[in-house]
């Protein structure tokens, strides 16, 4: 009888040793770790570019496309973007994370880029595409953070 449980039993512990704490989408996310970049649905080439903010280093993508479960980035720190970082982490709007909402505005919609910010914080990850087209609506502390968002990746966006 013993046998019979725990052979019944052993998918259902299976399932909850698969997923490690600290993953979401088969994307590794360390605490503390601030992902922010654009990417574009439209566009022939490189179309994604992602920066990792992470133990005060800054590390570039290396996807030609937008995957949201496949992240890559390089293993060399880029330290001429690493004040950029700093300050897109440091003046992050909080209610971001405690907003139900995930998307603002229109990502993508007419063409325009999406910016992406995803953020590892106390064992959770959350994420958010934002119009790189500022909305009336959007609370003032937003509008502020996509204009500054859009004007730092104007600077460090390669080609």
């Amino acid at each position: 009888m013993k046998k019979i449980v725990f052979i019944l039993a052993l998918p259902f512990l299976i399932s909850f040793s698969s997923c490690t704490e600290g993953e979401t989408n088969g994307v590794q996310i360390e605490e503390g770790t601030f992902i922010f970049g654009s990417f574009n649905g439209f566009c022939q080439g490189n179309c994604t570019h992602l920066f990792k903010y992470e133990n005060g280093q800054v590390f570039r993508d290396e996807m030609d496309r937008f995957d949201e479960d496949n992240f890559t980035f390089s293993s060399d720190a880029e330290d001429d973007i690493k004040e950029i970082a700093q300050r897109l982490f440091s003046e992050f709007p909080e209610f971001l994370k405690d907003s139900e909402q995930k998307v603002y505005g229109c990502p993508g919609c007419t063409d325009q880029s999406t910016l992406y910010i995803r953020l590892g914080e106390s064992e959770s990850v959350q994420s958010w595409r934002l119009d790189s087209f500022e909305q009336e609506d959007w609370p003032q502390e937003l509008k502020d953070y996509v204009r500054l968002l859009v004007t730092e990746l104007d600077k460090i966006i390669i080609f």
